[in-house]
């Protein structure tokens, strides 16, 4: 659906957006909990368990967050890019938020920092909607052989650069939590809804 700024559509993408960083946010701060919990107590597999799931929670909402803006830049709803058009578009986003953070390095005297190429972001866009698509996505029989460790180790920095340029616009600031209609709503059922026992 077109939609133009300010407008009904605009307020209610907005709002996804919103919901969308913060549910991307809260995966991120899980899986940095997770992962020190696994530091201080070594393997369990439960655990390991819980850690990945956060970490593919992470990846899928912040791949959601990005497509969910290019809607907005767009201005159309319907906007669903498609593998080739996808990969360009979220290595478009990382290569911005990637010279965010590196421009404070390249202005000092120590020299310039190159940024990546962007066939390198390319790759990582690729591998960053395998990723998306193989642990969260869809469930594909690929999830048992996805390499998501070397992902990690090749890309995470990517993943927190685009997370954290985002920050100042999405994450909602101050003591007021945000009322997102419907989303905030769901609440009022839990509430007033008895649910069956596992044992019902």
């Amino acid at each position: 659906m077109k939609f133009t700024a300010g407008d009904d559509t605009d307020r209610a993408l907005c709002a996804t957006i919103s919901h969308e960083y913060l549910r991307c946010d809260d995966a991120l701060h899980e899986f940095a909990r997770l992962r020190e919990q696994m530091m201080a107590t070594g393997d369990d597999r439960r655990l390991s368990y819980a850690a990945y799931n956060a970490y593919a929670r992470f990846i899928h909402h912040l791949y959601e967050f990005n497509i969910a803006c290019a809607q907005r830049d767009f201005h159309d709803t319907s906007f669903q890019p498609k593998n080739d058009e996808a990969d360009r578009l979220i290595a478009s986003h990382a290569d911005r938020a990637i010279r965010v953070r590196r421009q404070a390095y390249n202005q000092h005297a120590f020299g310039a920092r190159p940024f990546e190429p962007f066939p390198v972001l390319i790759e990582f866009a690729k591998a960053f909607r395998t990723a998306r698509n193989t642990t969260n996505g869809h469930a594909k029989h690929q999830r048992y052989t996805l390499n998501l460790s070397d992902f990690f180790t090749r890309y995470h920095r990517f993943l927190l650069d685009m997370h954290n340029a985002a920050r100042h616009m999405w994450l909602q600031q101050g003591d007021q939590f945000p009322d997102w209609g419907e989303i905030t709503a769901f609440s009022v059922v839990v509430k007033a809804t008895v649910l069956p026992t596992d044992d019902d």
